[in-house]
């Protein structure tokens, strides 16, 4: 199987980087890979995703009771394969590393979910408005439970 294959190359790739990982069966498509890196490590996990051919199409955020769970999906078109990285973000602390630097495409994802959720992502050339209006309250993002 090819996901497979490439779940293997991703790991040699990754190297200390890659903390865990595996694969998930799709609906009617090529089972999906998921791998856990730091957060710490994500820019450097971006950066090898690209190398390797691999194009952003979105950043999920999924609030749990003490951490913010960013999933970045990657497709590889050619193969018709996702690959999704995921950290924990700990809400006491919400920052973790813009990938901007290795892919544009995480531009506008990362402003939305600073405005909804207040991750904040270092070394974002643009962390302003997205979504609310400029003059909603800094303190205060509407996607989050608690």
């Amino acid at each position: 199987m090819r996901a497979e294959e490439l779940l293997e190359e991703i790991k040699q790739k990754f190297g200390e980087i890659f903390l865990e990982g595996g694969l998930k069966p799709h609906l009617g498509a090529n089972p999906r890979i998921f791998v856990r890196v730091s957060k710490e490590r994500i820019l450097d996990a971006a950066k090898k995703m690209v190398e390797m051919g691999y194009r952003l199409c979105t950043v999920s955020c999924v609030e749990h009771m003490s951490f913010f769970e960013l999933i970045y999906h990657f497709s590889l078109d050619q193969e018709k394969v996702l690959a999704n990285l995921r950290i924990e973000v700990p809400k006491s602390s919400p920052r973790v590393d813009s990938i901007t630097s290795a892919t544009k495409g995480a531009l506008f994802i990362e402003r939305e979910i600073h405005d909804l959720f207040g991750v904040e992502f270092v070394g974002h050339p643009d962390l302003r408005r997205l979504i609310l209006a400029d003059d909603w309250p800094k303190e205060v993002f509407p996607l989050r439970k608690g």
